[in-house]
């Protein structure tokens, strides 16, 4: 039997070599983006935190970056690379990872992966609209706008565009 969503334990990943190794995987077989790509855009978001979910025999299933940026003068986390494994969704582990990251952050945005997944994020409080280009990262802000702008997110408002969750 799978454990609730409040039963999973979201941990911050520092070890260096589950960053560099399994994450760049897991987000490649969640993605269309190769490892390498993943590997780039972990080394330009170095002041970036991981927060994650594993399984009971310790493997990483689930997890998300959360990179600093800025949305209209404050503070905003921007959430990268939520996935989970394709054989552990749909059981409450992004909705686990998505609560720890509103507990502790008051604005937060992302880009769903694909259509289909805006109503999850709905459901997850992420109700407010915004382009990418309205957000100034903190780190390698033009690396990042280019590789969102590279997944062709940018200037298709209609298929694509960020939402964000507002604590206040």
């Amino acid at each position: 039997m799978e454990k609730a969503e409040t039963q999973y334990t979201v941990i911050q990943i520092k070890d260096e070599n589950i960053i560099n190794n399994i994450v760049p995987v897991n987000c490649h077989n969640c993605f269309d983006d190769s490892v390498a790509e993943f590997k780039k855009f972990i080394d330009c978001v170095k002041n970036s935190k991981i927060f994650g979910i594993f399984d009971e025999n310790k493997n990483l299933v689930s997890h998300l970056f959360v990179v600093d940026g800025e949305y209209q003068g404050s503070p905003i986390k921007y959430i990268f690379a939520a996935c989970t494994l394709e054989k552990y969704r749909k059981k409450g582990r992004m909705t686990a990872l998505l609560s720890y990251c509103k507990q502790n952050y008051d604005k937060i945005c992302l880009v769903p992966a694909s259509k289909n997944l805006e109503e999850f994020y709905k459901k997850n409080g992420f109700t407010g609209r915004c382009e990418i280009k309205e957000i100034k990262f903190h780190d390698q802000e033009s690396y990042i706008h280019n590789y969102l702008s590279w997944g062709n997110f940018e200037g298709k408002e209609e298929d694509y565009h960020m939402v964000i969750y507002n604590k206040n």
